[in-house]
């Protein structure tokens, strides 16, 4: 009887650690996409504020974005970034970001923002 139950602390310990570790991962996989969301939508609003002042142009606002959202999280995501004006004078900045994810979400996502901002005159 004592000899069947040598080792089972291991295989319990095994058991219990292996999902325990994937969903440790999976809940730091969701941390990590909701902060580069943010991050996102934060960094495309000031984009287009930045490009809507009079003394700037889309480009700039652009830039502004695009160096914001990289400087946060570019060293786990790829971001690219698109501008433009609209004829009803508004500035708009979108945001993409390739995100990899791990744990039970392995694989990966793309995640996007949009802003718009009124042109100064």
């Amino acid at each position: 009887m004592f000899r069947s139950s040598r080792g089972s602390a291991v295989v319990e310990f095994i058991l219990v650690s292996v999902p325990l570790l994937l969903l440790s991962m999976t809940v730091v996989a969701v941390g990590l996409s909701s902060f580069a969301i943010a991050v996102l939508r934060d960094s495309a609003i000031e984009g287009a504020r930045y490009s809507a002042l009079a003394d700037q142009n889309s480009s700039a606002g652009c830039m502004r974005a695009s160096l914001l959202a990289k400087q946060a999280i570019g060293k786990f995501a790829s971001v690219t970034a698109a501008c433009e004006s609209s004829s009803d004078g508004m500035e708009v900045v979108e945001l993409r970001a390739q995100v990899a994810l791990f744990g039970l979400l392995s694989q990966d996502r793309e995640l996007y923002a949009i802003s718009q901002a009124p042109r100064e005159n």
